[in-house]
């Protein structure tokens, strides 16, 4: 997870899994971008907050994993800088040790 300096909110969460949570619907599509030399779409998340902006995507990882990542913003200038966090991530290596 990366927070935000000012609030301490959460700005981009980024989950490796084999499988993607997120489902994917068109009338949810949002912007196109590009992780780690992955095209990506955005789409528009749900959450029980009204006033919090959710983004996710999924991108497909080359061994047989998915980066699920969920933006978090309070406003249209937060949401921009958490896009251009997570557009600038790299997964050099997903061989990632747990607890």
């Amino acid at each position: 997870r990366a927070r935000r300096p000012v609030d301490g909110g959460q700005a981009v969460s980024v989950m490796l899994r084999e499988d993607s949570p997120m489902r994917a619907r068109m009338s949810l599509r949002e912007n196109r971008g590009e992780i780690d030399g992955h095209e990506v779409r955005w789409y528009r998340g749900d959450v029980a907050d009204s006033s919090t902006l959710v983004r996710e995507t999924a991108v497909e990882l080359d061994d047989d994993l998915v980066a699920h990542i969920v933006l978090r913003a309070q406003d249209e200038e937060q949401l921009a800088e958490s896009r251009r966090l997570a557009e600038s991530l790299r997964f050099a290596d997903t061989r990632l040790g747990g607890n």
